[in-house]
């Protein structure tokens, strides 16, 4: 059986996640947050993060602004193209030929810190935001500039957003630059090949900027206090 092509994303997030639970059996050192406690104490708490739901409300109000003005400037554009087709072919492959998932694993060696607790978040991080932005799509059906259907929200964007947002966090700005440079190619592209308007853009934006935040801000919380003799001691703050 055919997989439609819009299911694809959704597919990969749920293999994603469902890749990251064979973790479940927890081959963590002490120093790391067990499985357990990952999922059914740090997830839920995440969405309490006040930096992300600033960067929500934010992304939201521009997503309302952006949804009065989609039609005129859709119809302003016409046929016309603001991006070589190069630079937007580019856009649209770096998510729908997977070549941000083999960047990842790249990444991680190049930092050569890639332990089990970022590969989690990276996971937990992508595969939902993922998860959330194709749930919405079902949601809220929206048809696309050229006609198809699932337009709200951007699943390049958010996906293209949240691998920078995890880069970024993990492994610091110079590391992430070719990430966001990716991610703002990937958006514009979208906007360029009439797949998304503008609204579909900035709210696909602000999901995977928002997830992996959320995420990495409450796993902060629990510190790790090393002693002399190298033993580890989790501690929660909430």
């Amino acid at each position: 059986m055919k997989i439609p092509t819009y299911n694809r994303p959704l597919l990969l997030s749920v293999f994603i996640l469902i890749s990251l639970s064979k973790l479940l059996a927890d081959p963590f050192t002490p120093k790391s947050i067990s499985n357990q406690d990952y999922v059914l104490k740090l997830v839920p708490t995440a969405f309490k993060d006040k930096q992300a739901l600033k960067v929500a409300a934010l992304g939201s109000g521009l997503t309302l602004v952006a949804l009065s003005l989609d039609q005129s400037f859709t119809d302003y554009l016409g046929d016309k193209k603001f991006m070589p087709d190069w630079m937007a072919s580019t856009g649209d492959h770096y998510i729908s030929q997977k070549w941000f998932l083999a960047a990842l694993p790249v990444t991680f060696l190049i930092n050569k810190d890639g332990d089990w607790e970022n590969i989690r978040y990276a996971g937990a991080a992508i595969g939902g935001t993922g998860i959330i932005t194709y749930a919405l799509k079902h949601i809220f059906h929206k048809t696309r500039p050229n006609g198809d259907d699932l337009s709200f929200p951007s699943g390049h964007t958010s996906f293209s957003f949240s691998t920078a947002v995890v880069v970024h966090q993990l492994y610091g700005t110079p590391l992430s630059i070719p990430f966001w440079a990716m991610a703002l190619i990937t958006s514009l592209s979208r906007i360029n090949d009439k797949s998304h308007y503008p609204s579909d853009v900035i709210f696909g934006a602000t999901l995977g900027i928002c997830i992996p935040l959320a995420l990495y801000n409450t796993e902060k919380k629990y510190t790790l206090n090393i002693s002399n003799n190298q033993q580890i001691s989790l501690q929660y703050y909430f």
